[in-house]
């Protein structure tokens, strides 16, 4: 039996073993202002404090490039999940014409210290890839006064987009690395920055270790429970302009504040999960890490999933987009596991997760029926799932 089988095999073993925990759709409240959230692909779903997070913006994209304009957004929600079951989403008033440009795959997080939202970056396109934009502004949003204000109309990094970025412990500083640059466009760069929030600096960040991740898009970037500047940095990939590869590698990042330098140390992975992109995922503690959904490029040809009269570049061939996966970190290794609980939400990919201890929360992603501008199916719903203790 191949490995590829053995994985698989275990993978349906753990899925038929699955308990209580499963995931949810909770109620919404009754005072939740209308509309709730538009459903949307690549929201930021942020964490703002032990019972409200944050959303904003996302895109809904139309793959049949003669249909239309892709549709990006720039607004923003509070999600209150003070009673786990009973959400309330509230949408936070301002002018979006005030509000940056929209985009996607933008980094934007909420800085406690700050009590704000800070953004950099991001991409916009047409449906038809004839007109992209790569932004390197940055913009910060104030809650004790709802409104943006551009900080950078071109921030030190450059223009960037799907660049990985999260807080150190204190919520100062940004971290920011690789990612896809406006003169980089087939393999993108692998640059690190620290931004100090508060007083706007940006510093370049030096390399210390002879290896390190070769360049892409799209990495996911988590800080480690308890450690105060060690990131756990995995997967994303190259442009289709470039090889397209997807990555499955998994990496922690550390950076030295003092000297601004960072090292990295790659991760022995005993196994490969199925190789996906836009996954969704969540660092649960410093053991488990979260992956859920995605879609992969599979057999079928542009002329199989792009009937006349649409117009296509690529083909679309999702697979595996209903699936959840764990992997148990131990120091520089690990291994993936099929996660131990109902696999019962809608398929997915560009999805956003949110961990609200002991919860996590999931809005918005699309599936599609696999062809072209047919059907781009989106998820209107927001999932809840109480993973068990052992997770924590």
């Amino acid at each position: 039996m191949t490995i590829i089988a053995i994985f698989f095999a275990t993978f349906f073993l753990y899925s038929s073993l699955a308990n209580d925990s499963g995931w949810f759709t909770p109620n919404i409240n009754p005072d939740s202002q209308r509309p709730s959230p538009s459903s949307r692909s690549l929201p930021k779903l942020m964490r703002k404090n032990s019972t409200h997070a944050i959303l904003y913006g996302g895109y809904r994209e139309r793959i049949a490039f003669n249909l239309g304009e892709n549709v990006f957004y720039n607004d923003m929600y509070l999600l209150d999940v003070s009673d786990p079951e009973l959400i309330l989403w509230t949408k936070i008033q301002y002018a979006t014409t005030a509000a940056p440009p929209a985009r996607y795959t933008e980094c934007a997080v909420y800085s406690a210290s700050q009590n704000a939202v800070f953004l950099y970056g991001g991409l916009n396109y047409t449906s038809d890839f004839s007109n992209s934009l790569i932004f390197g502004d940055s913009w910060v949003f104030h809650f004790s006064t709802n409104t943006w204000t551009r900080l950078d109309e071109l921030a030190p990094p450059g223009t960037l987009t799907g660049h990985s970025c999260d807080l150190d412990y204190s919520g100062d500083n940004l971290i920011i690395t690789h990612g896809l640059a406006l003169n980089d466009t087939n393999q993108g760069v692998d640059t690190t920055w620290r931004w100090s929030l508060a007083t706007n600096t940006w510093t370049p960040v030096t390399v210390s270790s002879a290896l390190k991740p070769v360049k892409r898009w799209l990495m996911n970037m988590h800080l480690i429970p308890g450690e105060t500047s060690k990131f756990l940095c995995h997967h994303g990939r190259q442009p289709r302009s470039g090889n397209n590869n997807i990555y499955t590698d998994v990496w922690i990042m550390d950076v030295n504040l003092n000297s601004n330098t960072v090292s990295w140390a790659q991760l022995t992975i005993t196994n490969t999960p199925p190789n996906n992109e836009v996954q969704s995922f969540a660092l649960l503690s410093d053991k488990y890490l979260l992956m859920s959904g995605g879609d992969a490029d599979g057999t079928k040809t542009t002329a199989d999933t792009c009937k006349p009269p649409l117009t296509c570049i690529f083909p679309v061939t999702p697979q595996f987009t209903n699936y959840f996966l764990r992997l148990h970190l131990s120091q520089l290794s690990g291994n993936w596991q099929a996660a131990d609980f109902e696999h019962n939400s809608p398929a997915h990919r560009h999805a956003a997760i949110v961990i609200m201890e002991p919860y996590l929360y999931m809005y918005g992603g699309h599936d599609w029926d696999g062809q072209h501008g047919i059907g781009e199916i989106f998820n209107p719903l927001t999932w809840g799932l109480k993973p068990n203790q052992g997770f924590w």
